[in-house]
């Protein structure tokens, strides 16, 4: 049984968003979750996609809280998501 890589994406804007998508179609790889500052649409509709979100920063998840967005956590949560290993 293959293990699926775990990866989180930390900045959900144009290169982010690209490479969000495409870790999500492989079959190898698990998109855990995206962290951003913003509540912009883009964050909107990675909720949509059913991506995990959460805030980048604590103050940013304050913020971004207040513009109800659904958010998952913090930047700390999501790395907990994705454990490194040496093998």
């Amino acid at each position: 049984m293959q293990k699926k890589a775990h990866v989180a994406i930390v900045g959900y804007g144009v290169i982010g968003k690209r490479v969000a998508d495409a870790v999500s179609v492989q079959d190898d790889m698990q998109l855990v979750g995206i962290a951003d500052t913003s509540s912009s649409m883009r964050v909107r509709v990675a909720s949509a996609k059913g991506y995990q979100v959460y805030s980048a920063t604590k103050d940013a998840g304050v913020r971004m809280k207040a513009s109800r967005v659904s958010l998952a956590g913090h930047l700390e949560d999501l790395l907990a998501k994705c454990p490194f290993s040496n093998g």
